[in-house]
């Protein structure tokens, strides 16, 4: 349900170099924003039982969050700039 409520949004919402809810096969969606921002894979993971999540990079900041499918189906559901990276935070214990 959460999966579908981002999809959602993501079709209303635009920013300036990125179109978010922007969907196509996922080696096209990947070759564009290789060619268009010179973005590539830094980051990975399950979304729930039928997605997978990944985060592209480019080296001058830029950032796209893509959610794919079982079907090979890709959508940006997020994008950005000024990109980096922190190092892992550990949460303090509660006593």
């Amino acid at each position: 349900m959460r999966f579908i409520l981002i999809m959602a949004l993501g079709f209303f919402w635009s920013t300036g170099a990125h179109a978010l809810g922007s969907c196509g096969k996922r080696t096209a969606v990947v070759k564009e924003l290789h060619d268009k921002f010179k973005e590539s894979g830094r980051a990975i993971g399950l979304a729930g039982e039928f997605a997978v999540m990944e985060v592209f990079v480019s080296e001058a900041g830029t950032w796209t969050i893509i959610v794919t499918d079982t079907m090979g189906r890709s959508c940006v559901i997020a994008a950005g700039s000024s990109f980096e990276e922190q190092p892992p935070v550990v949460a303090e214990k509660s006593t």
